[in-house]
């Protein structure tokens, strides 16, 4: 669950809902993602559901990834076998066309800023699995890669393998 005001402060709330399907290992694309709303009264209302068909979806952060005006989504989709770390895209008819960063199961945690300041958004992703690692994708500007052809901002993968040895 993420919220879009600061839980130290009071008032009304909302923010996206995560909800994974069904927890026990599996690649059925049962997860959702929602958005709801708490009032200053402590009532809950869940305003719609924006994604699904998610394979085991376990964090959504929202970022404007492709500097297009639109909030799009990061989804860590951990799945079992099949599972990524998908980017929503947000198109202007509302929609949102789904795109994978890193095509493997485990996703489990996203961060998104300009981490080498170049003014565009960087995404960190932790990856559990068989995969274990963390992940850096870099928007490069002008670039095309496969999987992210059609949009402004292309990312790369720059993999950074973390051993047992190393984390000792």
């Amino acid at each position: 669950m993420k919220f879009n005001t600061s839980l130290q402060l009071r008032g009304e709330r909302s923010g996206v809902l995560t909800k994974i399907g069904i927890m026990n290992p599996n690649d059925l694309k049962t997860g959702t993602a929602d958005t709801f709303h708490i009032t200053k009264n402590a009532s809950i209302s869940y305003l719609k559901q924006f994604l699904d068909s998610m394979p085991r979806p376990v964090q959504t952060t929202s970022a404007d990834l492709d500097k297009d005006g639109r909030q799009d989504y990061l989804v860590c989709g951990f799945g079992n076998i099949t599972g990524a770390l998908y980017w929503m895209k947000k198109e202007s008819n509302g929609k949102f066309e789904q795109k994978i960063i890193r095509p493997l199961p485990g996703a489990t945690r996203v961060y998104v800023d300009d981490y080498n300041h170049d003014g565009l958004p960087d995404i960190i992703a932790l990856m559990a699995q068989a995969h274990f690692r963390l992940c850096m994708a870099q928007a490069i500007s002008s670039w095309m890669i496969s999987t992210m052809m059609d949009t402004k901002t292309f990312y790369t993968p720059v993999v950074i393998m973390l051993t047992s040895q190393l984390i000792r």
